[in-house]
């Protein structure tokens, strides 16, 4: 059977009531004030003095205010070049300051005359409204935009966008709009798609509209209404193409579960990204082989109550089903509250670990009531030090220490300390193994020692010299050990006359070009004027010896 065409049977302008309702919630109440540069006449001197227009899109009205000096340009993407001093409260006003305007208090924005050349849009919104077209529901989405033109003159237009007609057993969309990239192009007229994909999705602005247009339409059993109140989050064309599909989702909206519905439809509609998914949601978690409510979500009736009362999220009913699975039997509502204030995801690795998941979470929250620091990450950290470092967790004194918190510090003091005498005992066998070529190098470079003024320069002789200066400048010369005793790097210690066993600055030296590569003092500090004035001099005296010593080589 062919498709019937309904692109001349819907309704090009919305209900009368429309705009007049999105401004009594607010909307549409901004307006804006644009300026420009301009000049008036001082009466006193009789001079033309530089001033700022300003001209209200909501009044119409236009006054003078003084200007203010800016650092932007006169091109439309960039900064106004200037401001003005608003009047009344006597501020510097920027393009793009939220401000009241001085002749009619309302609510305005400030822009500059280069800001708004092509007119701009203050503000938008995307109702929806139901409808009927004979036996169909139709769900048709508007755009409203508030746009002030270039000159100045403002205009509340309503477009037609999306409208998604509900038949017997599909749902048919329609487009009044095109995108192309980042523009838009509104058709003024409704054009049929031939495949139905929920673009709209979330609909968080619908307009009132009367339950009993359901009666005798495509959508009478929906309950459409019903999800409508029950739902955080909005989908109703997606709500409308999974009842097409399932039916009986209206026995769980009826039962008063349209909020956990309303959760389902979302966690599977939407997607962090700029692509929503555009199919019908399957809804695993729902069994639709069956018929009553309770058993749709795999609950008894005792439990479903709890579900429908107390509003469970999609992860609260994940997470019991899985204990009825695993044999793990909850007093509603006590156990599950503790399940949720454990987090029910660390309760359903507890289920798989194998581990009795109930006397995890009464001792969890009997250490909590001792010690507010403690929670699940505290408790696994503890298992997982412990497991590292040989204890028995089949032992339940070990598993479950009378005080969590003052076990799980002892054994981590105990780690950091063993740790600590590990990197020791490895740093002082490098250390061992380095000190012939930290020798070799003393007495290659032993001779470029030097004092000057209130200033020595050394040379690093041991590695243990290396570690002492990184830990007390706080800097990575440690690391250069392997490097010096290679002759690859060449560090050596500046220090004070006065504390010549203080670290000061450290210094690395191309030996073979007589080059300072870096000198680094605490954290890395760059070098004072007088450190910078000493490392020149040094720098001449050591080249100075350099020569002399190719001269007696020379002689000889």
């Amino acid at each position: 059977m062919e498709q019937r065409d309904y692109s001349k049977d819907l309704p090009l302008e919305p209900p009368e009531g429309l705009l007049p309702w999105l401004k009594s919630k607010g909307k549409f109440r901004k307006h804006m004030i644009r300026y420009k540069a301009s000049r008036v006449l001082d009466p006193l001197t009789d001079q033309w003095e530089k001033a700022v227009e300003l001209k209200c899109s909501g009044c119409g009205q236009t006054m003078y205010a003084a200007r203010v000096e800016a650092g932007g340009c006169h091109n439309s993407c960039a900064p106004a070049p200037f401001g003005y001093l608003d009047p009344v409260t006597k501020h510097d006003v920027l393009s793009g300051d939220k401000v009241h305007c001085p002749m009619c208090e309302c609510a305005a924005e400030a822009v500059h005359v280069t800001n708004c050349r092509n007119g701009k849009t203050l503000e938008s919104e995307w109702p929806m409204t139901v409808e009927r077209l004979e036996d169909k529901l139709v769900l048709i989405g508007w755009y409203v935009s508030q746009d002030v033109d270039k000159d100045n003159v403002e205009t509340i237009s309503v477009r037609p966008y999306e409208a998604y007609i509900v038949e017997q057993k599909k749902v048919v969309r329609l487009m009044g709009y095109m995108k192309c990239m980042s523009t838009i192009s509104f058709f003024g007229h409704w054009e049929q798609r031939k495949t139905c994909l929920d673009n709209w999705g979330q609909a968080p602005v619908v307009y009132p509209w009367d339950p009993a247009i359901l009666e005798g339409s495509t959508a009478e059993n929906s309950k459409l209404d019903l999800y409508m109140k029950q739902a955080k989050e909005k989908y109703p064309v997606t709500y409308l193409r999974v009842w097409q599909r399932h039916r009986n989702i209206e026995n769980l909206v009826v039962q008063g579960c349209g909020f956990l519905v309303g959760e389902l439809i979302e966690s599977e509609s939407h997607r962090y990204s700029y692509q929503r998914a555009k199919g019908v949601p399957k809804l695993e978690e729902i069994r639709w082989k069956e018929v009553r409510p309770f058993k749709m979500l795999g609950l008894d009736k005792d439990a479903f109550q709890f579900c429908r009362d107390m509003k469970w999220e999609e992860s609260t009913l994940l997470f019991y089903r899985n204990c009825l699975e695993k044999g793990v039997k909850l007093r509603l509502p006590e156990d599950l509250k503790d399940c949720i204030d454990a987090r029910t995801w660390w309760c359903n690795r507890i289920l798989e670990e194998g581990l009795p998941m109930m006397r995890c979470v009464r001792y969890l929250k009997k250490q909590k009531a001792m010690d507010k620091r403690v929670d699940s990450n505290i408790l696994d950290d503890y298992w997982r030090i412990a497991r590292r470092e040989g204890y028995d967790l089949e032992d339940d004194h070990v598993r479950f220490p009378k005080n969590l918190m003052r076990e799980h510090d002892r054994l981590v003091q105990e780690q950091r300390l063993r740790e600590e005498a590990k990197r020791r005992k490895e740093r002082e066998e490098q250390n061992r193994k380095l000190k012939e070529g930290f020798k070799k190098r003393a007495k290659e470079l032993k001779r470029f020692n030097w004092t000057r003024g209130s200033l020595i320069i050394r040379l690093c002789e041991a590695p243990e010299e290396l570690d002492q200066e990184g830990k007390a400048l706080n800097h990575c010369v440690a690391n250069y050990k392997n490097s010096h005793a290679e002759g690859q790097r060449v560090i050596f210690f500046i220090r004070k006359v006065k504390e010549p066993d203080k670290p000061y600055f450290t210094l690395e030296l191309n030996v073979k070009d007589l080059l300072v590569v870096q000198n680094r003092g605490k954290c890395n500090c760059s070098r004072t004027k007088q450190v910078e004035e000493f490392e020149t001099a040094w720098l001449e005296h050591i080249r100075a010896l350099g020569k002399e010593k190719k001269k007696r080589g020379n002689v000889a």
